[in-house]
This record gives C-alpha cells, sequence and structure tokens, in this order.
C-alpha cells in the first residue's frame, strides 16, 4: 500500500478566558486569576501551550502589577493587581497565550481582565 504524507500546513486552534474577568474593587491588592487554556490540532494531538505575555492599558507597570506569571510556560495562574488610575475607564489587562504543533504552525489567542473605574 503506498503511504500517505500529509503536510501539517494549519496552526492548532487556541481559545483562552480569564477566571475572574474582572477585577473589584480596586483596593490595591493582588488576585489570583485563573485561565482556562484549550489548545487542539488536526494533526498534533498534544500542541504546545505557553503563556506569551501580560500587558496592561492606562500606564500601569506590569513588573509591580502582573505577579508569579511564568512567561514561555503553561502557566495557568498568577496575580493581577486590582488597581486602577482614578480618572479614565478602567484598566484592562490583556493575557497572551500561544500555541504551536510538531511542524511549527503557531497561533495565538487573548483574554481580557477588567478593572472598572465604577460598577454602573
Amino acid at each position: 500500500a503506498p503511504v500517505r504524507v500529509t503536510t501539517d500546513n494549519a496552526p492548532p486552534r487556541l481559545s483562552v478566558s480569564a477566571r475572574p474577568a474582572m477585577l473589584w474593587p480596586p483596593n490595591n491588592t493582588v488576585a489570583t486569576v485563573t485561565m482556562t487554556v484549550s489548545g487542539s490540532d488536526t494533526v498534533d494531538p498534544a500542541p504546545t501551550v505557553r503563556l506569551i505575555g501580560v500587558s496592561c492599558d492606562d500606564g500601569c507597570d506590569t513588573s509591580r502589577d502582573v505577579v508569579g506569571a511564568a512567561y514561555g510556560t503553561d502557566d495557568r495562574a498568577f496575580g493581577l493587581r486590582a488597581t486602577r488610575r482614578g480618572a479614565g475607564g478602567g484598566r484592562t489587562y490583556t493575557i497572551r497565550y500561544a500555541a504551536s504543533d510538531r511542524a511549527g504552525n503557531e497561533t495565538t489567542a487573548t483574554a481580557s481582565v477588567t478593572v472598572p473605574h465604577d460598577r454602573r
């Protein structure tokens, strides 16, 4: 029988969500955020998933406001500071993951955690 060679050109599928998705009250404490990450691939049964970054708007300092995140690993729980500037609409943390398969295809996905200005 002939050997069938499959070329894997498609990146893995990746979905990411955070719990909690909102930090309240903005009392400057660090809250543990747990990530739900689902990566799958048509050819590779176990794509590699890794945390590639956490950023935030409103001029935050990620070295102070993101605690214990192990970038480059499959880290799914870390701390985010429940704080925001007094002016403006609040803070949004953007958490980014990547999934790659054995063929070298890669995709990214993000989730957000907000620290709203108020609860209206």
